[in-house]
């Protein structure tokens, strides 16, 4: 899904060369359960990366993050249309005649798992906050 040369990335040509994967959310699903230090997962992104970048060096250090809630992998959907912020009314504060909201936002109430997904619900959530003043 994402590949950079991570310390071009940052602007830090003088440092070691990084590379940096982030992989998608069938790859993730794929080796959700395998047990740490994730060893199939690591070599299937290293066989992938020699064939797209060609012969690689053997890299110093490597290191996996597994972040199990990260992507979206089904978004909200409302008709089709990104909503940003989705209120929710508590059942019992309802019952009880309150309009204590909880906010459901994030890049899965936008238009796909992405950044300016997230930008759009941040900016939805802060216009409905401030519709409540």
């Amino acid at each position: 899904r994402f590949v950079a040369k991570d310390n071009l990335k940052r602007q830090r040509p003088e440092e070691a060369a990084t590379i940096l994967v982030h992989t998608t959310v069938p790859f993730s699903l794929e080796h959700m359960e395998e047990d740490t230090p994730w060893a199939e997962a690591e070599a299937a992104i290293l066989a992938d990366l020699q064939e797209k970048l060609g012969p690689i060096p053997t890299p110093v250090e490597k290191g996996m993050h597994k972040w199990k809630f990260s992507q979206v992998y089904k978004r909200f959907d409302s008709a089709n249309e990104p909503v940003g912020v989705l209120p929710l009314i508590p059942p019992r504060e309802k019952a009880a005649g309150k309009s204590n909201y909880v906010l459901a936002a994030g890049d899965a109430f936008g238009a796909q798992s992405d950044f300016q997904s997230c930008i759009f619900s941040a900016r939805k959530t802060v216009d409905f906050i401030q519709s409540l003043a």
